[in-house]
């Protein structure tokens, strides 16, 4: 069939006969996906499918995979019919079909519209701003999710924070006399007695040598040079680009400005994240906004600090630390100043940029692919100087391997309950999870480190 949305394997109208679809599976990040969900399809029986412009190449991926019973939908970006058709057959559709500052849109409009929940991976900050002021109502009406930065950038952050700050609230004693104590809604500081938090993100390669495209995502890398040429481009560098209102947006900007300079914690040499240390910083505040608002209470953001271990502080190799950490700070600082340029000098600088860096569609194979462990750490601070932290780690590598199984389990987790879904609307990664969805991602390499 030629008319878009065309199943190989169809369903009756107004019935929906899968759980999850992944649009964009013939992609790189898109195939990994796929590969987790027909692992995980025969343990949890759940029906999925893939979707995308080829039916040869889909075809072709379900027969390398050794699923070619699953059904595949043909489809195209630019048929927004299509879309929506495609979407009322599925309870949740992954998006990996990027760019998303220029697809996003009409892909989570097909899915509101349709009445299935929508998750991707983008880390294009001013592209999801817009989203979030767009679709959060529609889709809370609709009784749908949106969930965007749902990979490593910012998913586990996000979920690190929400934990720690959960933790120190149930421990702080203003707290248990004001009746917060244990509210999930401490999320950095949403209204609760949480002042500070900081989060520290250790990854360890495979002991061989690595180029670019092996250890940060290609996709990640375009995405950077997405963000230059969107017109929003200068909401790139503020932590508070995902809380709409305007004065809570203020005092998060106050209380917890983005810094990427390095630090020295605990006797570590600490940079920005890699590949960019302000993708994290507006989800885990929407998230503490958007706790705050379920409470009925004010927005009090705490401050946030956000770091990636290079290695230790003690000479000499913290000489070289220092002087990494201190590269790559200058690095993303001068990415944020391109934000700032006018519209048609970005616009240059960000197509010079697409041209040069890895392709969203090239990736590591092997032992770079899942030969990586890595961690993040949260640790929160009360008003009354009570702490708690929290560990997660994880497994393969953080942009593909890792990236590809917590979308693949956050899609799985979405359609177990959007039958009645806890919360509703444009939702961060750790709000759309939730503590009691935290240990299914144990089957994406996630897991809660017990103190």
């Amino acid at each position: 069939m030629s008319d878009g949305a065309s199943p190989r394997d169809g369903a009756s109208d107004g019935v929906r006969d899968l759980d999850v679809l992944v649009l964009g599976a013939t992609g790189f990040t898109g195939r990994l996906v796929a590969q987790q969900l027909a692992e995980r399809a025969a343990l949890t029986g759940v029906r999925w499918a893939v979707a995308g412009r080829s039916p040869d190449k889909l075809a072709m991926l379900l027969t390398q995979l050794g699923v070619p019973h699953v059904p595949s939908v043909v489809v195209d970006l630019q048929d927004g019919a299509a879309l929506e058709r495609a979407a009322r057959r599925t309870r949740v559709l992954l998006d990996l079909a990027g760019p998303y500052s220029t697809t996003a849109d009409a892909v989570i409009e097909a899915c509101v519209r349709g009445g299935a929940s929508y998750v991707d991976l983008s880390g294009e900050i001013p592209a999801v701003a817009r989203s979030v002021r767009a679709w959060h109502e529609p889709a809370r009406r609709a009784g749908v999710r949106v969930v965007q930065v749902s990979g490593y950038e910012a998913l586990p952050a996000d979920l690190a924070v929400l934990v720690a700050c959960s933790r120190a609230a149930r421990t702080d004693a203003s707290a248990a006399s004001d009746g917060t104590a244990g509210a999930l809604g401490d999320g950095p500081g949403a209204g609760g007695p949480v002042v500070a938090v900081s989060v520290t993100t250790t990854a360890r390669p495979p002991r061989r040598r690595m180029g670019l495209s092996d250890a940060v995502s290609g996709g990640t890398l375009q995405s950077i040079a997405e963000v230059l040429a969107d017109d929003d481009a200068r909401a790139a560098g503020d932590p508070a680009a995902l809380v709409p209102d305007e004065r809570a947006a203020r005092r998060v900007r106050r209380t917890s400005p983005l810094s990427l300079r390095p630090r020295v914690v605990r006797g570590r040499v600490l940079g920005p994240l890699v590949p960019a240390g302000f993708i994290d910083p507006p989800v885990l505040h929407r998230t503490a906004a958007l706790l705050a608002a379920e409470r009925g209470v004010p927005h009090s953001p705490a401050a946030l600090a956000e770091g990636m271990d290079i290695g230790p502080a003690r000479l000499p190799v913290g000489a070289l630390a220092l002087l990494a950490a201190t590269a790559s700070a200058a690095l993303q600082r001068a990415v944020l100043g391109l934000t700032r340029l006018p519209s048609p000098v970005r616009a240059r600088v960000a197509s010079a940029l697409a041209r040069v860096l890895p392709g969203s569609g090239t990736g590591p194979r092997g032992e770079v692919l899942d030969g990586w462990t890595w961690s993040v750490r949260a640790d929160a601070l009360t008003r009354s100087g009570a702490r708690a932290s929290a560990v997660l780690d994880g497994v393969g590598h953080p942009g593909y391997r890792a990236t590809a199984r917590m979308v693949a389990e956050v899609g799985l987790l979405l359609a177990a309950s959007a039958d009645d879904p806890p919360r509703t609307g444009h939702l961060t990664p750790a709000l759309a999870v939730g503590l009691e969805g935290l240990p299914a991602l144990a089957a994406a390499g996630l897991v809660l480190r017990e103190d």
